[in-house]
C-alpha cells in the first residue's frame, strides 16, 4: 500500500485493518499520523517526518523495543499504548519528553524508564504506562478480524466497539443516540438496532470481518390542546410517518367541532417535525323554537285580562274589572292579581307611552275576535281607575 501526498498534512488510517505491515509513504509535509486499531506487528521505525506531531500507534500487535524517534523533531503528541513493546524507553534526544502534551505507553510487555527523571515524568503524563498488556508473552498464532461501524439512518447518534477480534471471542457494540435539548423530556433521537445478522449489542465474533451498522430514527413530539370543554388524549413522540390516533371526547352539554390545524385528525401520518394539535368543543345550543305565546288581551265581562304589561322594562301581568259602562267605560285594577311575568315584550304588549308617569295606558292588542288597539287614561290613583278614551281596530 503506497501513499502519496506531497501537500497532505494529516493522515487517519486507524482501525482500517492494515495487515502485519506498514504502509508506504511519501508525505513530506505530514503533521499528523494516526494508525491505531490495526494488525500492525514487528518493530516501529524510526519514521522520518521531520514536521509531525502527533503520532499515534496504539492497539496494534507491535514489539520489539521503542525507537529513538531522531527524526522527529517537533513530536507533540505520542500514544504507542495496547502494543507488546518491551525494554527500556528511549531519552529520546531528539524532543523534550516533558514538553509533550500527551503520552501514552499503557498496556504494553514490561517497559522501563531510561532513568529517574524520565520516570517522574512518565508518571505525570500516563500515571499507568507500567500497565502490562494480558497478551504478553503469548504468541499470537491466531488471526484477528475487524469490527467497522457504521450508522444509517435519518436521525443521529455515536457508536463504540469497532476493533479487532480473535474469532469465538464476545464483542460488546454501544450505540448512543443523541439528545436534543429543545425536545425536553424525550429523546429526539432513538437507537432501533444493529445490521445485518450477527451484529448486535453482544455478539460472537466469526471468522471473518465485519461491518456493523447502527439505524438511528428520529422522532417528533406531538403536543395535543383543547379550547372549550372536553378531554384531549395521545400526544406525546413519534417517528416521521407513524400513525398517530387522537381522541377528543366533549364534556356534557358540548360537542367536538374538530381539529387544527388540517394536518391533524383522528388519525393520520405523523410529520417530520413538531406538532400542537387543538380539538374545538363547542357548547350545545338548543335551537328548538319557543312556542308563540300570544301577549293580546282578553276580554270576559266584566274582567280584561292583561297577560303583558311592560313598566319601564318590567313585565307584569295583570287584570281590570269594568266597574262602569256610563257615561264612559271605567275599569278599576284588581290589584290582587298584579304580579311579575316572564314574558319578553313583543309589539303585543301592554305600555305606558309617557316616561315616567302612569297615567296613560296603551293596550296594543285586545283580541275581541279581532284585534283592536285601545287607549285608557287614569282618573283615580286610589283605587287604581282607567276610563277608555279611544281605540281602534288593529
Amino acid at each position: 500500500m503506497f501513499y502519496r501526498c506531497v501537500p497532505c498534512r494529516s493522515l487517519n488510517i486507524s482501525y482500517h485493518y492494515i495487515l502485519h505491515h506498514y504502509p508506504n509513504f511519501n508525505l513530506p509535509n505530514l503533521t499528523w499520523l494516526n494508525l491505531s486499531g490495526n494488525q500492525l506487528s514487528g518493530s516501529i521505525p524510526n519514521f522520518n517526518f521531520p514536521n509531525l506531531t502527533d503520532l499515534y500507534l496504539y492497539s496494534n500487535q507491535l514489539t520489539g523495543s521503542i525507537p529513538n524517534f531522531t527524526d522527529l523533531p517537533n513530536l507533540q503528541s505520542l500514544d504507542l499504548g495496547g502494543n507488546q513493546l518491551s525494554g527500556s524507553i528511549p531519552s529520546f534526544t531528539s524532543f523534550n519528553l516533558t514538553n509533550l502534551y500527551s503520552v501514552g505507553f499503557r498496556d504494553n510487555c514490561g517497559l522501563t524508564a531510561f532513568d529517574a527523571t524520565q520516570e517522574t515524568v512518565l508518571n505525570q503524563k500516563d500515571p499507568s504506562w507500567k500497565a502490562r498488556n494480558p497478551d504478553c508473552g503469548i504468541s499470537l498464532s491466531f488471526t484477528l478480524f475487524g469490527v467497522i461501524l457504521n450508522k444509517a439512518g435519518n436521525g443521529s447518534g455515536n457508536v463504540y466497539g469497532y476493533s479487532n477480534y480473535k474469532s469465538g471471542t464476545t464483542v460488546t457494540l454501544h450505540a448512543y443516540p443523541d439528545v436534543n435539548s429543545i425536545f425536553t423530556p424525550d429523546n429526539r433521537h432513538i437507537f432501533k438496532g444493529w445490521s445485518p445478522s450477527p451484529c448486535a449489542d453482544s455478539f460472537v465474533m466469526p471468522a471473518q470481518n465485519l461491518i456493523c451498522t447502527a439505524t438511528f430514527t428520529e422522532q417528533f413530539a406531538l403536543t395535543v390542546d383543547k379550547v372549550g370543554n372536553g378531554t384531549v388524549s395521545n400526544g406525546g413522540s413519534f417517528v416521521a410517518g407513524a400513525t398517530v390516533n387522537l381522541t377528543a371526547t366533549p364534556d356534557a352539554g358540548y360537542k367536538f367541532i374538530g381539529w387544527n390545524p388540517s394536518t391533524c385528525k383522528d388519525s393520520f401520518a405523523m410529520p417530520a417535525q413538531n406538532i400542537t394539535c387543538t380539538a374545538t368543543f363547542e357548547k350545545i345550543v338548543d335551537t328548538t323554537p319557543l312556542p308563540v305565546v300570544s301577549q293580546c288581551a282578553t276580554f270576559t265581562p266584566p274582567a280584561v285580562n292583561i297577560p303583558c304589561v311592560n313598566v319601564g322594562g318590567t313585565v307584569y301581568q295583570a287584570k281590570m274589572n269594568l266597574i262602569s259602562n256610563t257615561p264612559t267605560m271605567r275599569f278599576e285594577v284588581d290589584t290582587s292579581s298584579l304580579q311579575s311575568s316572564n314574558l319578553i315584550p313583543n309589539e303585543q304588549c301592554a305600555v305606558f307611552p309617557a316616561p315616567n308617569t302612569l297615567d296613560h295606558l296603551r293596550i296594543n292588542c285586545l283580541d275581541l275576535g279581532d284585534k283592536y288597539w285601545v287607549d285608557l287614561k287614569l282618573v283615580n290613583a286610589n283605587p287604581i281607575q282607567f276610563d277608555l278614551v279611544n281605540y281602534a281596530k288593529n
